[in-house]
């Protein structure tokens, strides 16, 4: 099972302050490599992030929903309009209109000329042709993608376009470039994906609304890791940052910003041999930056607690049944005093705890 950890960076509600006013809803985040900055959907006008965490106002147009750059163009989603800004000189450079599209969702690009956008609604995929930002046309790309397309993610050295799937038993499905047919890639228990991103490595990234959360997968699909962050609230169009390893989740109001860090060494983890339950921590003295990890061999009642010395519960982390499988809990936004503590793992056959430093 993957042990990569993240760990939160900057909580948008908190470093945001100058802004927040202005921040009516943020549905989408999209990196921008050659300015190394993230750019988040705003319905009052867009908003761009640096690498200090230092936010600004980016050009004069809005976009609600999805977001996506190619070349040097920003391309937005409002209603069934898709935008184009110059990510230069942050001015409008493209608007079009499809007509009979009814929710302009998700979106992604082949790196060429071409994007492709999801029509929530509408259940259709477009193909719009933004090689002339002047004289932009589009086409159907899929009429009937038979279920309610969300978020988007070209493949090109697959040979596939990917669309994750709104409602319950949410799955990702893939879309031969060639002939567009139709296949599912990952089936889940779970409820409304929203957004997917791909790192360097290969793994994606998905976000759900039932459970709110974010998971990685591998690169073929399998082991599903969760990522367990306080607050998380309906998190939607994530985007990943391949040169610094950061992850941007949006959730309406706020988003927060993640930074991938090494796997677990192998002493930092704990095992029970008889259950095979495991448990582990990144770095100690540990931080609101730290992240923990453990793995379940078989669906349980999980309780995860921080407890001080004298068996007092600080925290009550995780109370919940949960599948067999990895999860990543983070400590970002928890108020722990300096000191020395335990960090207890309960499942309905087996307990594992570890002592834990929390440094100044």
């Amino acid at each position: 099972m993957p042990r990569y950890i993240l760990t939160l960076v900057f909580l948008f509600t908190f470093l945001f302050v100058g802004f927040s006013q202005n921040i009516v809803f943020t549905e989408s985040v999209e990196y921008d490599v050659v300015n190394q900055r993230f750019l988040l959907s705003n319905k009052d006008n867009i908003l761009a992030r640096d690498y200090e965490g230092n936010f600004s106002v980016f050009g004069s147009t809005s976009a609600s929903h999805g977001m996506e750059i190619l070349g040097n163009t920003l391309f937005a989603l409002e209603g069934s309009v898709v935008k184009g800004i110059d990510l230069t000189t942050e001015m409008l450079v493209m608007e079009l209109s499809i007509p009979g599209a009814i929710f302009l969702n998700g979106i992604s690009n082949d790196g060429q000329s071409k994007i492709y956008v999801s029509d929530f609604s509408g259940q259709k995929i477009y193909e719009i042709e933004v090689g002339d930002l002047a004289n932009p046309s589009f086409s159907t790309f899929v009429g009937n993608t038979q279920s309610t397309p969300n978020g988007l993610l070209y493949e090109k050295d697959e040979n596939r376009l990917l669309f994750l799937t709104w409602g319950n038993n949410a799955s990702i499905r893939a879309i031969d470039l060639d002939d567009q047919s139709i296949s599912t890639v990952f089936s889940s228990s779970f409820g409304n994906f929203d957004g997917i991103a791909k790192d360097s490595a290969g793994r994606y990234y998905v976000s759900s609304w039932s459970p709110d959360q974010v998971f990685v997968l591998e690169n073929d699909f399998t082991n599903p890791t969760e990522l367990i962050i306080p607050g998380i609230d309906s998190p939607a169009d994530i985007g990943f940052a391949k040169d610094s390893c950061v992850l941007g989740i949006p959730m309406g109001s706020k988003a927060v910003f993640f930074q991938l860090e090494k796997e677990i060494t192998p002493t930092a983890i704990i095992s029970a041999p008889e259950t095979g339950i495991r448990l582990g921590i990144q770095g100690n003295p540990v931080s609101e930056l730290s992240t923990i990890y453990y793995e379940l061999p078989a669906a349980s009642l999980v309780e995860l607690q921080l407890i001080d010395l004298q068996g007092k519960v600080m925290h009550q982390l995780v109370k919940q049944q949960q599948n067999a499988g990895a999860y990543l809990v983070s400590l970002a936004g928890l108020s722990i005093p300096s000191g020395i503590y335990w960090i207890a793992l309960k499942t309905e056959k087996d307990r594992l705890s570890q002592k834990i430093i929390v440094g100044q």
